[in-house]
C-alpha cells in the first residue's frame, strides 16, 4: 500500500520541486526555495519508503519457474495462433489463395 501510495505522490512532488527550481532567479530568491524546501525532503522521503517496501517485496517473492514456463509456451502459442490467422485474414481480403 505504502509503495503505491509513493508512486502517486512522487510525481507531484517532482513537478513541484521542478517548478521552484526553474523559478528561481537570484542569490536572493523572491520565494521559489521555500516551495522548494519541503518538497525535496518529502520527496526523498517517499522514495526511501518505496525502496524500502520494494525490497521487502522482492525479498518474498516466490518463483514458479513451471508456471511460468507453461505461461509463457501458451503466450507464445497464442501470439502465433493470431499472427497466422491475420495472414490468412488479410489474404483473404485481397483475393490470394494459399
Amino acid at each position: 500500500m505504502l509503495l503505491r501510495s509513493a508512486a502517486l505522490e512522487a510525481p507531484g512532488q517532482a513537478a513541484q520541486l521542478h517548478l521552484a527550481a526553474g523559478l528561481f532567479v537570484d542569490e536572493r530568491p523572491d520565494g521559489a526555495c521555500h516551495a522548494e524546501c519541503p518538497a525535496l525532503p518529502h520527496l526523498l522521503g517517499l522514495a526511501v519508503t518505496a525502496t524500502s517496501q520494494a525490497a521487502e517485496l522482492i525479498a518474498s517473492l516466490e518463483v514458479d519457474a513451471d508456471a511460468m514456463r507453461s505461461r509463457a509456451i501458451d503466450a507464445s502459442c497464442d501470439r502465433t495462433a493470431r499472427a497466422a490467422s491475420a495472414v490468412r485474414s488479410s489474404q483473404a481480403s485481397c483475393g490470394v489463395s494459399s
